[in-house]
Order: C-alpha cells, then structure tokens, then sequence
C-alpha cells in the first residue's frame, strides 16, 4: 500500500528518477516472495522510464531483475540475452560491481547447462568482483560435481582473468 501511494506521488509530482525507483521497489516486494511474472512488469516500467532520463545504476540493476526473473521462470534465452545486455551496459558504464552481478549470472546460466569447468571459471571471477577477499573453498567442487583438481584449477584460471578477458569468455558461447 505504501508502494502504490508512493507510485501514485511520483507521478503527481511528475519526477521520473522516483518513479521509476518507486515501480523497481514494487517489482522487488513480488520479486521476494517470488511472483517472478508479477514482477516483470513492474521492472519493465522502471526499465522504460531510466532509460529515458539516463539513469545508468537503474537500468543495470533493472535489466538484472529481468533478467534473474527470466532465468526463473525458465526463459533462458531471453535471460541470456538479457545478462548480455546488463554485462555490455555495466563494462560502458565502468559499473563493476554490475559487472560481478551480471557474470554471476552467466555462473547460473553455465550450472543449469551442465557447463560446471565454465560455471567455475564465471563463478570465480566475479566471487573476485563481488569478495575479493574470499577463497577457494572446497565445497564448490561438490557444488558443481567436478573433481577437486579440476574445480581448484578452473577457479584458479577465473581469479587471474582480467577484467576483459573475462568479459570476452562470458560473452563467447564455447
């Protein structure tokens, strides 16, 4: 209820920046409890209106709400296109935690297409981004059902990419 006065104030005051804060604040309440399709909407005005005013950090974190509610909802295409989109934006805006997010979100991607070595990889670099202090903990390779040597190893080449090559190896479809 205080959203929807909230959503019903932005517009009377005609300021788009709390609109469109006030519409990706809607689209979260369905988001935690789930209602995945319910959210969407929401997101996607938001989306509209950042765009429109330029508001880099709100269309980032949009088209990751889409996009996370897309692989969800088993849209993976359309999730894919979408975290491609988010890693292209936040890379010309300089956005890195953005950029952790979005790679996080090819992890999820690489897991559920059975692509563990490259679910290693993506998790790791952006485990840099998001921890940088965090380690190897031996439990990703049960997580992601590969051996210990190989899940160690593949962590290891993911925590000493660059920043580009990282972005070029999730954006690459091996």
């Amino acid at each position: 209820a205080a959203l929807e006065e909230a959503i019903d104030l932005a517009r009377k005051a005609k300021d788009p920046f709390l609109l469109s804060q006030t519409l990706n604040g809607m689209g979260n309440v369905f988001n935690w409890i789930r209602e995945l399709e319910a959210a969407e909407p929401w997101y996607l005005d938001s989306l509209r209106i950042a765009r429109e005013i330029g508001d880099s950090w709100s269309i980032l974190e949009n088209i990751y709400y889409l996009a996370d509610g897309n692989f969800g909802l088993g849209r993976i295409r359309k999730a894919k296109e979408l975290f491609s989109e988010g890693l292209r934006l936040a890379m010309d805006y300089g956005a890195r935690g953005y950029l952790g997010w979005f790679i996080g979100g090819f992890y999820s991607l690489a897991r559920r297409e059975g692509r563990n070595k490259r679910a290693a990889r993506l998790g790791a670099f952006s485990e840099s981004i998001l921890n940088p202090d965090g380690r190897y903990n031996p439990y990703f390779a049960e997580e992601l059902g590969l051996d210990e040597e190989v899940a160690a190893a593949e962590w290891k080449i993911g925590q000493n990419m660059t920043l580009e090559q990282a972005v070029a190896y999730t954006l690459m479809d091996e």
